[in-house]
Parts: structure tokens; sequence; C-alpha cells
């Protein structure tokens, strides 16, 4: 059995390894790389996770000898975790597919031939053209990782209008991202992950929920939250002890997927006993507006923006917001022989029933100890931290909008030591249109039957099983399949299994041989991050505004292209070469011909330089250092709300979402409103058999997603690490009661899915007695794969395909499972 202190050891050993980082090289590649010649350093961007890290490639004589962080950027500072050094793997994976393959036997069989680039083009621009010729090119789909979500979408969004397609999405914001996002957006008009940063160099309180800085994604926040640690008090939610909370002053191991109940208690202590920052919000939030029954009193448009009344306590009547002299935040008036309250009130007569008392009972945090943290928090004006990962419960949504109204009531909304918007938020994403899939998406199409809200943002990817295996609702028949591996990430694998043995056709673009490639018919290597130069993107998770870029370190080690390449070069081959530049145009407002001739002549490389050009970067300095920064911190802090409208609706901060009414309003669900409510978590529903436990899960240091399998570097580290990483946490006395002991073999169950996976236990104190803990990314079942870390269970076999009616999201977290020794 592990204790807490145990852990504390193990976990400082861990940081230790990840600090060194080159220190775990393997000797005989440092040996090969580092003799004779001498070093060049070629700026890039990590690619192995989505926080783009910039970073610098030695090259000694042809190879890279090693990868450091880039000094003074504004994302990492230099910093690179123990992914980050093993990129060098990456590119020296002796796992690596080296040339096009072609499928010989039956799917679900590594039974491939190699091709040559014109044989493979030829084949799959002959079945697109079997679609596009019958009349149906939606019977295409394409599909990737986090590149179609961020890095890459408008060169996504290109290849689908080349195709003639409009079934395409990412798989993350269904998957890993929207709810969360869609909670903060709902108060600040943003709230993706590159748009928001916790200001860990000047915070005083910060509360930390369904994250772990410190033992997962991402180098961005972990270095600015390690070293300022000391500056600050840190509280943990967590129903394990994380790494995280390891570090923390305080560790709350909270019943899982119960946070909101833990928020909405502390709301009600800062509004009844008026620990809020009246000022701000009476000022830069739409807390002041009146309502009527629950609805804006009177709301018009002006310039874009929605206007309404407040009661002008000065005055003695109601006014546009913005010319009032004194805002009325709270009490009940009479507005043109109309009955009405602010916005303010609602919430404060919304929270009343929401007691540190009620929520005791649902999260099992005392409330004293919620009471406590409460006063805390307003009496610091503390921050909840901007989280991560989570589309995890059908309250996730509403979880990160009452963390964007608690900030809100202690004015820590862009300010120092608060929750900062970066650069990308404010320059980029603030002025970014708001886009809709087509009507005939399947994703949007599919959304929409079932009654969830965002379904004309056309991301759920849930949506693609249905299509393929049921024809719902029409088919998909041909798919690509750009740097994700469905079988490791989509919830429910077996049911993925299925629809890929009955897609008529399959096209993988990927590295290493993962394990939805022995269902592709056609397999288009593609270069590493290392390998190849990227276009201009904008610096996110910072709080600077600039641009930067990859450029090609070394030249392809085999016969390997870059994704953008091969979409291009398959538009061309289809006739539809000018439809993908135009569209491409649209997405980086760069002109087509432009961008056309500039790749012709230079490839993704010119595509750069003609985004440098459209955007005023000097092009040699960003060759030279990597990236160019045009705003640093000093524009950004105290900018919006305070000197910028926000991009909501009413350009303030929204206590009541106009966002969120809407999308209620589309939802036949007694849940959600454009205020704040509890909603419980749907495993909330059942009670717990003897052997049931909730399942969480997240990463580990060395792991992200699927795109870091087979790294022997990073292989030997999580080996090393015992059952830390690679068993599953089960607590003590829990254990003791099935007969279960440290190391055994164990069946995991879903009693959902029904399908089950077997795992070894690690059998601690530091989980809850009804929860079990593991680390995602494992279990692959890719016999190519050489270097995977040796642990059988795989996770997403237990996680039922579903989906909450608002965001979309998949649930992750609304799993129940049994656990049995094997």
């Amino acid at each position: 059995m592990v204790t807490r202190r145990d852990f504390l050891k193990a976990t400082a050993l861990t940081a230790t390894a990840i600090s060194a980082g080159i220190r775990f090289q393997p000797k005989s590649y440092a040996g090969a790389t580092t003799a004779g010649g001498e070093s060049k350093f070629v700026p890039s961007i990590c690619g192995m996770c989505p926080a783009a890290c910039s970073i610098q490639v030695e090259v000694v004589d042809g190879r890279v000898r090693r990868i450091h962080g880039t000094p003074d950027h504004p994302i990492n500072n230099g910093k690179i975790c123990a992914r980050g050094n093993a990129g060098v793997q990456r590119v020296y994976n002796p796992d690596r597919i080296k040339k096009p393959l072609i499928r010989t036997g039956e799917k679900g069989t590594w039974s491939f031939r190699e091709a040559t680039w014109e044989e493979a083009f030829s084949i799959i621009v002959s079945k697109v053209r079997e679609y596009r010729e019958s009349g149906h090119p939606e019977y295409i789909g394409v599909l990737g990782g986090w590149l179609p979500c961020s890095y890459y979408k408008p060169f996504f969004q290109a290849f689908l209008a080349a195709l003639g397609t409009p079934n395409g999405t990412g798989v993350p914001e269904a998957l890993c991202f929207l709810p969360k996002a869609l909670g903060w957006k709902s108060a600040y008009g943003f709230g993706a992950h590159p748009e928001l940063l916790t200001d860990y160099e000047n915070a005083r309180y910060v509360i930390m929920l369904r994250r772990n800085v410190a033992g997962s994604i991402s180098v961005v926040h972990g270095w600015r939250l390690g070293q300022n640690r000391r500056k600050f008090k840190l509280v943990v939610l967590d129903p394990r002890y994380s790494e995280t909370a390891a570090k923390a002053d305080l560790w709350l191991p909270i019943k899982p997927g119960t946070d909101l109940a833990f928020l909405l208690a502390m709301m009600n202590v800062i509004i009844n006993e008026r620990l809020y920052d009246s000022s701000f919000l009476a000022k830069y939030t739409n807390a002041p507006m009146l309502l009527k029954d629950g609805k804006p009193f009177k709301v018009w448009d002006d310039g874009g923006r929605k206007k309404y009344l407040v009661y002008d306590l000065a005055k003695g009547t109601a006014v546009e917001h913005d010319s009032a002299m004194l805002p009325a935040l709270e009490g009940e008036y009479e507005v043109e022989g109309e009955k009405v309250i602010p916005v303010f009130e609602a919430l404060k007569r919304r929270v009343a029933e929401y007691t540190p008392e009620w929520a005791e009972k649902i999260t099992e945090i005392e409330a004293k100890k919620i009471r406590e943290i409460a006063r805390d928090f307003a009496l610091h004006r503390g921050v909840i931290d901007s989280g991560w990962h989570d589309p995890k419960y059908r309250n996730s949504l509403l979880t990160w909008r009452a963390a964007a109204i608690l900030n809100s009531l202690v004015g820590s909304v862009n300010s120092d030591g608060g929750l900062l918007f970066t650069g990308l938020a404010q320059f980029v994403s603030a002025k970014a249109a708001s886009s809709e899939a087509p009507p005939q998406s399947v994703l949007r199409m599919w959304a929409e039957k079932r009654g969830i809200a965002t379904a004309f943002l056309g991301h759920t990817v849930q949506a693609f099983y249905d299509a393929i295996v049921n024809e719902d609702p029409y088919p998909i028949k041909m798919l690509f399949v750009v740097g994700h591996n469905l079988l490791m990430n989509m919830p429910e694998r077996r049911k993925w299994e299925e629809a890929l043995k009955k897609l008529d056709f399959m096209v993988a673009v990927d590295i290493l041989p993962q394990d939805h490639l022995y269902y592709a018919d056609v397999v288009l290597p593609e270069s590493t991050y290392i390998e190849k130069d990227d276009p201009l993107f904008p610096i996110a998770y910072a709080p600077a505004f600039g641009f930067h870029t990859r450029v090609k370190a070394i030249e392809p080690l085999y016969d390997t292209k870059h994704a953008i390449e091969m979409m291009v070069e398959i538009s061309a081959r289809l006739g539809t070469e000018d439809t993908f530049f135009k569209a491409l145009s649209k997405g980086l407002e760069v002109d087509a011909e432009k961008l056309k001739s500039y790749y012709q002549a230079e490839g993704v490389a010119g595509i750069r330089r003609a985004q440098a050009e459209a955007k005023g970067v000097n092009y040699n300095e960003l060759l030279s250092k990597g990236y160019v920064v045009k705003a640093g911190r000093e524009k950004l802090v105290y900018n919006m709300p305070y000197r910028q409208p926000l991009p909501t609706p009413t350009g303030k901060v929204e206590i009541f979402s106009f966002m969120l009414a809407n999308l209620a309003s589309k939802v036949q669900d007694p849940y959600w409103d454009a205020l704040i409510k509890w909603v419980p978590p749907k495993i909330s529903e059942r009670e717990l058999g003897r052997n049931e436990f909730y399942m969480v899960y997240s990463r580990s240091p060395f792991t992200t997603h699927s795109s870091t399998s087979s790294n022997p570097l990073l292989a030997k580290l999580i080996n090393d690490s015992e059952l830390y990483y690679k068993g599953i946490w089960i607590n003590s006395e829990r254990a003791a009661e099935l007969g279960i002991r440290n190391g055994d073999r164990v069946i995991v169950e879903s009693i959902y899915t029904g399908d089950k996976t077997e795992a070894i236990a690690f059998v601690n104190e530091l989980v809850r007695k009804d929860t079990i803990f593991t680390v995602s990314g494992f279990g692959h079942e890719s016999k190519k794969l050489t270097s995977v870390p040796q642990r059988g269970m795989t996770m997403v076999r237990l996680i039922p395909l579903q989906f909450d009616r608002l965001s979309g999201g998949s649930m992750s977290q609304e799993t129940i499972v049994r656990i049995s020794k094997a």
C-alpha cells in the first residue's frame, strides 16, 4: 500500500527527471549525434502536445542532437518538459511509417505493401471521384486530432471545400474542451485553452479543479505555477491526491462531478456576506441589467451590441447602463408600471438555497471548510484556475460558468493576479466572425435530431459512428483520418472498431503504426514537426501577442510529406486547387492568388511568407528567432473589459448570459438557463454496488493523448515509475474488502458499455473510497508499436458513447465500473 508520504517522494523524483530532460537520453543515440561538426540551432514549435512551446532544434552534421526551449519566448520562457525533450525520439523512432502503404489483406490486420506517392494519390483521388461523380461528395468525411481544431484549421476547411463535402471536424471540441470553453465564453466571450491564462506570477489565492497542472499538460502553465508557487495559497479539488494536490496548501477530495455545488456554495457565502467587488460588478458586468420574470426587461441593438436598462439610484429612474451614475445591483423596482429586478438580485435569490450545508451533502466537503475558503477567496481576490480538459460531466459547462461568475464577483478578470485574456484572445478571437457548419453537415443534422443546442457548430464527432454504421442521417462511406487514433481516443472503442470495418474506404495520415491504421486502405506517412516548415501561427497561451512558426531543421529521413502538401496535391489532382486556395484565403485573410503562387514557388514556407507580408511581420526576424512579439503584457492586462469591450453580446462580463439563454431555449431540459443553477452529474442517479466505482482520469507527465505512444525515452520513464502511472488507483480499504492487493491483475468492466479490460491494481490511500483513477492514453493494441509502456488497460473501452444536450460534450467521466480480481 502506498501512503501520501510515499507519493510525495515519488513526485519529487518525477519532477527531477522532467527538469533534467536530456540526461535520460539513451547513450547510443547521444553518441551517434555528437561526434564531429558544429551545432546549429533552428527555431521551431514543439509538436508533442497542443501547447506549442517554442523550441530550438540543435542539429549536428544533419542530425538532431537535442531540443532546447527558446529563451524569453512568452509561451514557455525557455522551458520544455520530458515530452519536449523526447521529440528527438519522434524523429528517429524505428517504428515510423517510412513510405505510403496500400492494403493487401483483410481489414483489422496489418496487411500492407509499400507504394509510391504517385500510386497512393492515384488510388485516393480515384475513390474521391467516385463519390463526386455519383453526386454524393457528402459521403466523404474528414476527421482529425487537435491540428484541425487549431493550427491547421483553415487548411482542413479548405480541404473540405476542395473535396466538396460538408463533413469534417476535429475531435477535441466534443472530446476535450468545448463544454469548458462555452462555460467561460458564456461570461467573457471566449474560453478555449489558448485564450485564458491564470496569472500565477501575481496570484494571491488560486482554486484549481478538474486539472493537474503539475503532472500533466502543459509547460505553458506549469512553469509559471512552479516558479511562483510560494507566492500564493493553492486549493485543489480532486478525488485523488494528484501531483498538483501534493504541492497545494489544501487538498479537498471532492466527490466526482460535484465541483459545481462547491462553487455555488462559495457564491452563496460571498454574496450573502457582501464580500463581492460591487464597483467591478456595477461597471464592467451586466449585473445591473433589469429583468422581468427572469428575462431582460428591455433590450435593443446599437452598433452590434445589446443595450439594456439599469436602475440608476442617483437619478431614481431606469437608464441605459453606460449613462448610469450609480447602477443598482440589488432590490426591486417599478419601471413603466412593471416590477423589475437587477440581474445580481436574481443571482442572489438563485443561490440562496445553495448553502455550504447543502453543498456538504453533495460534495462531502465540510460546510465549515467551504465557508472558510469562500471568505479567503474574496479577501485575497482569488482566482478560479482556467482549467484544461473538461468534457467530463453533464454539468461541465455550468461548472466553468460558475468559475467565471466567481472570478467576476471578486474582480479577478484580466487583472493582476486574476484570470488573464491572452493576446490570441484579445487580438484574434475577439475579432473572429462566428461560423456555423453547413445545414447539410452530417454532424449538424445528427446533433439537431438529438436536440443538442450547439448542433450548428458541427462538432459532434460522435455522429460519425451512426453515419457510418446506421447511415443516420445519411452514410459516410469514405473517411480521411489525420493525426488521430480513433481507437485510443473515441469513447466505446468496440463501436469504432465496428465502424472502421464497415467503411468503404479509409485514408490515414500518421507518423506511427497506431491501432486505427489496421483498418486503413491507404496510409500516408507524415513528416515529423522537426522535418517541416509550417505556416505562421498566432502566439497563444501567453500574456503577449505576436506570431511564431516552425522552420525545417532537417530534411525528412524517409519518404514522407507534410499534411498540407498532401491536401494541396489531392486538390490539384481533383482539379479543385483553386477552390482550396480560395477557401484558404478566407481562413488566413491572405490573397488567394498570392497564397497559390507563393506555395508553388516555395511550398509551405511560401504560405508562411505570404502570411508574414499580409500581417506586417519581419520575415527575417521570424526565421531567425522563430517568433515576433507585437504586444506585451502591458497592452493586454486591464485592456478588456476595462478599455475595450469584450466579445460578448453586451461587450461586458455577462452574469446573465445572452448566449446561454439562446442555447437553453433550444434544449428540452430543465437544467439550463441564462444565470446559473445546480445540475447533478449523471452518475449520481445510481447507487454504487459493492464492487462499483466512479472512474476518473488524467494525463501523466510523460504522455499526451496517443501522440506520445511508442517513444523509447518516455516509455522508460513511465515504466520506471512503477505503478504510479501504469496502475489503476484503488483505495486501500476498498481493495481489502475485495481481496485485491497491490500489483494484482484486475478486471475493470463498464456498467454502461459492458466492455471490459485488464489492469494492474495500485493500492493506496490517495484516492477516494468510491473512486478509481487511471492515466489515459495507454493500452495500445498495435503490434507494430515496439516501445509502448507495458500496461494493458484501454480506458476508452469503458466510457460510453454519449453526449450532453447543451454542448455535445462526451461526458467522459460519467462512467461507473466494476472491479474484480483477474
